[in-house]
């Protein structure tokens, strides 16, 4: 809340877009902050969703592994950059 007040300082965090795959009406975009040393490189993932060629619904997800399945549990798409991660991450499945 003190970032958002004004009270505290921050950090510059830019967002580099790495992969961008469109899977239905989600689009999962993943990339890396512009961290210098892999100690604070921050990976992060966003799905949105749209409907009418609007984003109705973004989801974000920061140094977590996630796996997209389909219907029959069949894999669609798979994060990358949390491979490199120093430390273990969570990981996550999708459904769609």
């Amino acid at each position: 809340m003190r970032f958002l007040t004004g009270a505290a300082s921050h950090d510059r965090f830019s967002f580099k877009p790495v992969t961008l795959c469109a899977i239905g009406d989600n689009v999962f975009v993943e990339g890396q902050s512009d961290a210098s040393d892999r100690k604070n490189c921050k990976c992060w993932i966003h799905v949105w969703t749209l409907k009418e060629g609007k984003i109705v619904q973004l989801r974000e997800y920061i140094n977590t592994e996630l796996i997209v399945v389909g219907p029959i549990h069949d894999s669609l798409w798979k994060s990358q950059l949390g491979k490199g991660h120093s430390k273990s991450l969570p990981s996550l499945i999708l459904s769609v």
